[in-house]
Order: C-alpha cells, then sequence, then structure tokens
C-alpha cells in the first residue's frame, strides 16, 4: 500500500522534498504530544524553507496558468509544470489578439490571449484563415512539433513558439 508521500509524488510528478517528508512523517508517530511537538518542527523549517525560497508552495491553479504560459518552451516539459496525471500539457486553447504578416514567406505571426507569440511554419494556405477574436487550438504533434487550428474548424496549419 502507498504511503500519503508516495502517493503526492505519484500525482504531481515531482519529489514533494525532505523539509515536506518530514512533515508527513509526523503523521506516524502515536504520541500526542511528541506528533505536536514533531508538527512544531517540521512546520516551522517548512516555513523557514519557504521564505528563503528552497520550496516554493503554489496552488493548482497556478501551476495550470504556468503550465499553459510555458506550452511550446523548452522549459514547458519541466516536472514542476506537468498535471495531476504526471503528463505534459498535451493542447492549449487561447483566443487570437493579433496577426502579422511575416515579411516575403506570406506565413502569419500569431499573438494569442496568453501571451504567447507562434509563427506558421507551413506554407500559406486557404485552410487556415484565422482572424482576431477567433480561438485557436494548439495540439502537439508529431516528433515534437505543434498543429494549430481555429477551434470548430477541421484544418491546420504547423506552427513553432518564438516567444
Amino acid at each position: 500500500m502507498a504511503t500519503p508521500a508516495q502517493a503526492q509524488k505519484k500525482s504531481a510528478g515531482a519529489d514533494p522534498g525532505p523539509v515536506f517528508e518530514g512533515m508527513l512523517q509526523c503523521r506516524t508517530i502515536t504520541d500526542d504530544s511528541a506528533r505536536l511537538a514533531c508538527f512544531d518542527r517540521q512546520v516551522a523549517a517548512f516555513a523557514d524553507a519557504q521564505k528563503t525560497g528552497k520550496v516554493i508552495v503554489a496552488e493548482r491553479k497556478v501551476v495550470e496558468q504556468a503550465r499553459e504560459s510555458a506550452f511550446g518552451l523548452a522549459v514547458g516539459e519541466s516536472t514542476l509544470l506537468r498535471g495531476p496525471d504526471g503528463e505534459p500539457l498535451k493542447s492549449l486553447s487561447s483566443k487570437i489578439t493579433g496577426l502579422r504578416p511575416l515579411p516575403g514567406s506570406g506565413r502569419l505571426s500569431i499573438t494569442l490571449e496568453n501571451g504567447s507569440r507562434w509563427e506558421q511554419t507551413d506554407p500559406p494556405s486557404y485552410i487556415f484563415s484565422p482572424k482576431p477574436g477567433q480561438m485557436l487550438v494548439i495540439d502537439r504533434g508529431a516528433m515534437g512539433g505543434y498543429r494549430a487550428k481555429i477551434e470548430g474548424r477541421t484544418g491546420f496549419t504547423r506552427v513553432r513558439r518564438v516567444e
């Protein structure tokens, strides 16, 4: 049977670290006063670690926002930005806020509401003709690439994250 610490590791995809493990170990002490003393010590150590930056505490919502912000960048593969299932983000859906033609190619630079900027890598096509305000869905493609499509449509284009 898995301990709470092992379950936490498995669901978060990251090692919670010795400071957090120390708090969890306090739960196994049966004597009330010894358990309380252990918790007091470990919570103080946890607070010090957080204050010095050794430990970062974040709500899942904040981590999810960071995952979306990092989608398409190399940092987006970090174990800290994996979901509860331990998997990296597989797709992103965000509103198009800006389009700009890339000089000399006819391809587009696409800015999304989440602040990310993507460039079309496929040749221009009538199948993919986005407009500001439309929702764009970007999925992981084969061999580490990304595919973008306008929500509700079938045609897609390959894109790469540039900022």
